[in-house]
């Protein structure tokens, strides 16, 4: 910038006179320009590190298939690590409610590490649908809710200050390909419920990483709180959710991709575009959680 300006400086030295107004009009000429080079610099930037972090994940793809061995697998270890923590730095604050109330510059930082964690598991992690690392408990974290988004989904992720946690029990059969989903929503302590969603796993495509699953089961369990004491009842309540699934035929049906997992992390993203972010619970942490 020092040498721009002593460019200028001498540029005027030497020019013919000129009016005030002409010179102004050159001087602003010159500093757009400049800016316009700073902003393809800075652009350049970003692009320069998005491409290096694929170009470091398909060098360990390769070394996977024996071009680098074990020294080139614990690099690609360390980049998925240090993806994950950028992730979850921005994803975990409560305030966010699960995706909704994040601002739009957050939205799109999330979503720049979650494509290329998809794309270093995609070319390292070929199959993410097992039994060793897809049953248990995970709890949500995030999801994106596009237009399209079922009404079940929309109550959990928009009634946020209802929704104060939401877990997935998650089991699988490989052998038979299938298995069951069962989501909970802990209502906060006013409301003293839970909101349960099932969906039995019908299929299970280990080529794409998909499951094929189909909603059979929705009701909400009151044990405590407002409902019950309006009710004036001690016994817990279980109200059907407004969803027929046994008549929606295919609209009940729908299929979720495993686009990441390791013992930790689950991204998977939805056939109506939704796109989930969630840990694994432990039993104690989510104990202590709904307590």
């Amino acid at each position: 910038m020092a040498f721009v300006a002593r460019a200028d400086a001498l540029w005027l030295a030497k020019s013919p006179r000129q009016s005030p107004a002409v010179v102004s009009h050159e001087h602003a000429r010159r500093t757009s320009v400049r800016a316009a080079a700073a902003l393809a610099r800075r652009s350049w930037c970003r692009r320069s590190a998005r491409q290096a972090a694929r170009e470091s994940c398909g060098v360990v793809v390769r070394a996977q298939h024996g071009f680098g061995g074990a020294e080139t697998a614990q690099r690609y270890d360390k980049e998925a690590q240090e993806l994950k923590e950028q992730l979850l730095e921005l994803v975990q604050p409560a305030q966010n409610a699960r995706g909704r109330l994040t601002p739009t510059q957050v939205r799109d930082q999330v979503l720049e590490l979650v494509q290329l964690l998809e794309a270093c598991a995609q070319k390292h992690q070929t199959k993410r649908v097992t039994s060793a690392q897809l049953p248990g408990t995970w709890k949500l974290l995030y999801t994106t809710r596009p237009g399209t988004a079922s009404p079940i989904q929309r109550f959990v992720v928009g009634q946020s200050e209802f929704v104060s946690n939401v877990f997935q029990d998650l089991s699988i059969d490989l052998e038979s390909g299938t298995g069951r989903f069962n989501n909970v929503a802990d209502f906060k302590q006013r409301a003293g419920g839970k909101l349960y969603v099932q969906a039995l796993i019908e299929r299970i495509d280990s080529e794409l990483n998909r499951l094929h699953i189909r909603f059979d089961l929705a009701y909400f369990e009151f044990t405590s709180g407002l409902v019950m004491s309006l009710l004036r009842r001690e016994e817990p309540l279980r109200v059907p959710y407004p969803v027929p699934f046994k008549l929606l035929g295919k609209k009940a049906c729908g299929w979720l991709d495993v686009t990441f997992v390791d013992a930790d992390l689950r991204i998977s993203r939805g056939n109506k575009g939704s796109m989930f972010i969630l840990v694994r619970e432990r039993d104690a942490e989510r104990a202590s959680e709904t307590n």
